[in-house]
C-alpha cells in the first residue's frame, strides 16, 4: 500500500498519461507531415533506398548520449540541490520548499525572457542562412563562367 494520498496518485497518473497522449499525437502528425513529403514517396517500382548501419549510427548514437547526459544530469540536480539545500537548512521539508519555490517560481521568470529570445533568434538565423546559401549555390552554378573565389567576395 501506498503512503501518498489517492488524489496524488490520480495526479502523477495523469501526467503519466496526458505526456503519453502528447507523443503520441506528435508521432502521428510526423507520420502524416513525412507521408506528404517526396522524399518518403515510393518512386514507381524502384526499391527504397534503406539506410546504411553507419548512418543510422550517425544520427542515432549523439542523439541518444544527448539524452541520456540530459537525464542524468537533470536526475542529479533534482536529488543534489535539495540534499545540499537539506544540509545547510537542517530541515528537508524547508529545503523541499525552497527547492520548489526556486525551480518552479523563480527559475521561469529568470528564463522566459530568453526562451523568446531564443525562439526569435532561431527563426531569424535560418532566414539568414537560407539567404545566404542561395547566394552561394547561385556564385557555384555559375562555375566555368566565374571564377569559385566569387563566393568568398
Amino acid at each position: 500500500a501506498s503512503s501518498a494520498p489517492a488524489f496524488v496518485m490520480r495526479g502523477c497518473a495523469a501526467v503519466v498519461l496526458g505526456n503519453t497522449v502528447s507523443e503520441s499525437v506528435s508521432c502521428c502528425l510526423m507520420l502524416v507531415f513525412a507521408a506528404r513529403m517526396s522524399e518518403f514517396a515510393r518512386r514507381g517500382r524502384e526499391p527504397l533506398h534503406p539506410y546504411t548501419q553507419r548512418e543510422l549510427y550517425e544520427i542515432v548514437l549523439p542523439v541518444t548520449g544527448s539524452r541520456l547526459l540530459s537525464s542524468g544530469l537533470q536526475a542529479a540536480e533534482s536529488s543534489l540541490i535539495p540534499l545540499t539545500l537539506s544540509l545547510y537548512t537542517g530541515s528537508r521539508a524547508v529545503a523541499m520548499t525552497q527547492y520548489g519555490n526556486f525551480k518552479g517560481m523563480a527559475l521561469p521568470l529568470l528564463f522566459f525572457p530568453f526562451s523568446v529570445l531564443s525562439a526569435l533568434s532561431g527563426t531569424s538565423s535560418s532566414n539568414s542562412l537560407r539567404t545566404r546559401f542561395g547566394w552561394v549555390r547561385d556564385k557555384v552554378t555559375d562555375g566555368p563562367r566565374r571564377p569559385l573565389r566569387t563566393c568568398t567576395t
